[in-house]
């Protein structure tokens, strides 16, 4: 059985935020690299988070697939009770037991 991890949320660091006009071109390369970071790790974040979904809708797939395979054994297995059950009432037990009393 398969057993699935949480997925760990972690905090992507937020971008300062400061008016943007006093910043020196520098200052604004720095920001953008800081934002850029922000968002790869939003985008990691988020990649993991389908990951694991699609992972867990596969496992239910697979569960769900093998409770159908187990109610039609059930059924089937309920049909052979119910032929054993005609097979051996009645009229039926008669004819049996003089079918195997007469080999």
């Amino acid at each position: 059985m398969k057993h699935f991890n949480r997925i760990k949320y972690e905090k992507a660091p937020k971008p300062p935020l400061e008016n943007i006009d006093e910043l020196d071109p520098e200052m604004l390369v720095s920001k953008l690299a800081q934002v850029l970071e922000c968002n790869q790790a939003y985008k990691d974040l988020l990649d993991h988070a389908h990951s694991v979904i699609d992972t867990q809708a596969e496992y239910i797939e697979n569960r769900d697939q093998q409770l159908k395979d187990a109610l039609e054994l059930n059924a089937i297995n309920d049909q052979r009770l119910m032929n054993y059950e005609t097979l051996i009432s009645g009229k039926q037990w008669d004819a049996l037991y003089f079918v195997l009393k007469g080999r």
